[in-house]
């Protein structure tokens, strides 16, 4: 079985990170891509198939290189695997490995404490995608890479400050409330989730209390010019 090789390695990325799109479907040997990561930020890679097609037999494997520079006060590597449904266990056909562990079925029957996270203080990875059958359908895999420092005591430095407790690490301002957990936990996004149905309750208390001030005036202002109105009395002359 044959391999492609992507190795992903340096693009100073924008403040609040870049997305990578790869169609699965569209490589094979030689193709490659090369992109650098600048650890001072983060990346959302979608891996995606988009429709039931054959595949040839140098095409069931795809292996992805990451290579990068720690830079800032970040001493570790996050790889997130944020969303996936493929394959199902025990994995022996179609999965994902990631340090040599695999990876298949789908993230919404996973609990808090199993979510797929992977940290390591070397500055390189590597992921590998392993097809199950020449005929796969189609799906869509979220991989998101990011920087982070290790931190037990959970005080986090002004650049990475939302401390993940299970995790024990300092993550970026820029991941927190933006869709994809980071967290092993999701405690990332659950504040969040929090935080938007009290807005919209809010939103909901206030757009009433205006409509029914509205109407209230509305009414106050009627029945006052009612009042005000002079009042006419009218005689009918009969002549003869």
């Amino acid at each position: 079985m044959i391999s492609l090789a992507l190795l992903l390695g340096c693009i100073v990325f924008a403040a609040r990170g870049t997305e990578h799109e790869f169609y699965l479907e569209n490589y094979g040997p030689p193709d490659s891509i090369s992109q650098c990561i600048d650890l001072t930020n983060y990346a959302t890679i979608y891996l995606t198939q988009t429709a039931w097609r054959l595949m040839f037999e140098y095409q069931r494997s795809v292996a992805f290189h990451f290579p990068f520079n720690m830079t800032g006060s970040s001493n570790i590597l996050v790889i997130r695997i944020a969303d996936f449904n493929f394959g199902s266990v025990p994995c022996t056909t179609e999965h994902l490995t990631i340090n040599d562990r695999r990876i298949c079925g789908r993230y919404e029957e996973l609990k808090d404490d199993e979510k797929i996270t992977f940290a390591t203080s070397r500055n390189h990875t590597s992921i590998k995608y392993h097809r199950g059958s020449f005929f796969d359908p189609s799906f869509r895999m979220i991989i998101r890479v990011f920087a982070a420092r290790r931190n037990e005591l959970g005080i986090c430095p002004e650049e990475q400050d939302f401390y993940c407790k299970l995790d024990q690490m300092c993550i970026s301002e820029d991941l927190w409330c933006d869709g994809i957990e980071d967290c092993s936990d999701g405690t990332d996004e659950k504040d969040c989730l929090r935080i938007s149905i009290y807005g919209v309750l809010g939103l909901v208390a206030f757009l009433f209390l205006l409509i029914a001030l509205t109407v209230y005036l509305a009414i106050f202002c009627f029945k006052k010019s009612r009042r005000s109105s002079p009042k006419h009395d009218y005689h009918i002359c009969h002549t003869n």
